[in-house]
């Protein structure tokens, strides 16, 4: 009985002995990261005032890693400051906007008629490389945009600028030829001042994202949307070049395949579309009001593998198709039953749909009160 007394006083002992030990570790361990965050927080606001004469507030730091960065907030905005393995801040990224402003600033000069899109300034030319790089252009500590000194502060960084202009495609000009040697993005020539304005308030409108139709949920290029009224599209940096958007054209319509451009349609027999887009949709439909509802013929997308990954873009002209806002595109996969219903939208002198690949037969037609808006 001696013996266990004693041994549960050892084990008691021994526990509280344990405990203590982890709770000092804790406290420890607590006091190291005050003690760091601390001297983060004290060698960044040093840096801010030394550099730039300001005491913005620090909202949080991050230890990764590759760096040490100290997050700060100014009227409404975060930037960085970057600190080595010492806690010593090196670099930032505060003038990023300025800088960005001041570049779209000078490309206004040169192209004043233009309406610019996106202006990024990038460290090295990659948004997705670790880091404060994908926070924008950094400045190292002994360099500062002082709003005379724009070319030495982005020497040797990467210039995005995403611009449209409409009739002749933007003039050659020592700037224009940086961009093009060392540059990134794009620059959209239209045919006229009134589709480049129809274009603007398409994308900012995001219709090409949230109504466009029943099929596409996302373009990454919208202006393929208004392929028919673009000039020209000049590509910016050492493998860009002028390019166009391939159209081709059918009987009353015209269509592209940005990914894939030599893809084609071909007619198919339209009694056998109106039968199995009946049977896909699961109805009893009549086959007559389907074939007198027809507003063109019926379709078949080539035999191309990469084509049926790609999305194939179509062009009616509206003074050809007045009434195109009671038309659909009905459409066929080859995994039946999946059959869709896409309506247009007006872009320019078009109504334009689109056509996912993989739905590789379609046919245009009105309306109609039977199906569903997508396969059950």
């Amino acid at each position: 009985m001696a013996n266990n007394r004693t041994a549960g006083i050892v084990m008691g002992v021994l526990g509280i002995g344990l405990a203590a030990a982890a709770l000092g570790v804790k406290l420890y361990t607590g006091y190291q990261e005050k003690h760091r965050e601390r001297l983060i927080r004290t060698a960044a606001l040093d840096y801010m005032q030394e550099k730039y004469g300001v005491q913005p507030e620090i909202v949080l730091w991050d230890d990764y890693s590759y760096a040490t960065y100290a997050v700060f907030e100014e009227n409404g905005r975060r930037f960085n400051v970057q600190l080595n393995e010492n806690l010593v801040p090196f670099r930032d990224n505060y003038q990023y906007d300025e800088i960005c402003n001041a570049v779209k600033a000078e490309f206004l000069e040169h192209y004043p008629d233009c309406a610019v899109k996106e202006t990024n300034v990038l460290t090295y030319g990659d948004p997705l490389t670790p880091g404060l790089e994908a926070h924008g252009l950094v400045l190292n500590k002994d360099t500062k945009y002082d709003g005379t000194n724009l070319e030495q502060v982005t020497a040797g960084a990467k210039i995005r600028i995403i611009a449209y202009n409409a009739g002749a495609p933007f003039a050659d000009t020592p700037m224009l030829q940086t961009l093009r040697e060392t540059g990134m993005g794009k620059l959209v020539t239209f045919d006229t001042q009134a589709h480049l304005d129809a274009f603007l308030a398409f994308e900012k409108q995001g219709e090409y994202v949230h109504s466009l139709n029943m099929l596409s949920t996302e373009i990454s290029q919208p202006e393929t949307m208004f392929a028919p009224h673009i000039q020209q599209i000049l590509e910016l940096g050492a493998e860009g070049g002028i390019r166009s958007i391939l159209l081709r054209e059918d009987e009353g319509f015209l269509y592209s395949c940005p990914k894939v451009p030599e893809a084609t349609f071909s007619p198919m027999d339209t009694r056998k579309f109106i039968t199995n887009y009946i049977n896909g949709i699961r109805t009893e439909g009549d086959f007559s009001r389907y074939k007198e509802n027809a507003v063109t013929k019926a379709y078949q997308l080539c035999e191309n593998r990469d084509a049926l990954l790609a999305k194939q873009y179509l062009y009616f002209p509206v003074a050809d198709y007045p009434d195109w806002e009671q038309l659909e595109l009905q459409t066929i996969s080859p995994r039946t039953p999946f059959q869709f219903r896409a309506s247009l939208t007006r872009c320019g002198e078009y109504a334009v749909g689109i056509v996912d690949g993989d739905q590789n037969q379609w046919m245009l037609a009105r309306t109609s009160e039977s199906g569903a808006s997508q396969a059950e």
